[in-house]
């Protein structure tokens, strides 16, 4: 009885290593191989892929296999190509840090101004690149695109009055990666003046 005892715990300290030691991204992978081969095909857009996203949350994880959609859509969104993401690792937690994308299109629209003839000087901006500097008036818009977003990036718009280089209004949201029901809608800013307080304002629509 004692060495049978002896040998199921060394069969159980035997699997638990070989679990310990399994690769999180063999079967991750092949989930993003899977969708990168067919989203092409799907007009860029997850929502036409749900075997597939499902397929990327249960083998990467609910939130990383989120961003590899996510990644996946926009590049192929932006460019008509696909850019296939590789799983990393650290300690058998998938990380999905590295990723960056580049060219991704967003829209300024300044709807209106305080005195009609304003004049207005606006900059989008994210971390990794500089900023966009435009000369707005009411009516006007602007499509910037932006490099090096990092899912979860702040892009920040900025308004300046360019007759005193005052600082009118700072205003930043999150860009991520997963947009459900929103893959092929640019991200718009829409920068107003709010009589009620005196001041400008940006509403982030299609984030």
């Amino acid at each position: 009885m004692k060495y049978f005892l002896y040998a199921l715990l060394g069969l159980f300290l035997v699997s638990a290593y070989s679990c310990d030691d399994d690769d999180p991204c063999e079967e991750c992978q092949d989930a993003i191989d899977h969708m990168h081969s067919k989203i092409e095909d799907n007009s860029c857009n997850p929502d036409f892929m749900g075997n597939a996203v499902d397929r990327l949350e249960d083998d990467c994880g609910f939130s990383s296999g989120h961003v590899f959609a996510g990644y996946m859509a926009i590049t192929c969104a932006n460019t008509g190509v696909a850019s296939r993401p590789e799983c990393n690792s650290t300690d058998g937690d998938i990380f999905t840090s590295f990723l960056s994308v580049s060219g991704v299109e967003f829209e300024i629209r300044l709807i209106n101004t305080q005195f009609a003839d304003d004049t207005l000087d606006v900059s989008i901006s994210n971390s990794s690149s500089d900023p966009s500097w435009y000369e707005m008036m009411a009516g006007d818009y602007e499509y910037p695109q932006r490099d090096g977003l990092s899912n979860g990036d702040e892009v920040e718009i900025t308004i300046v009055d360019p007759n005193t280089d005052k600082v009118l209004l700072q205003k930043s949201e999150t860009f991520r990666y997963w947009r459900p029901g929103k893959w092929t809608i640019i991200p718009r800013a829409e920068i107003v003046w709010v009589p009620l307080v005196e001041t400008y304002d940006v509403n982030f629509i299609d984030w």
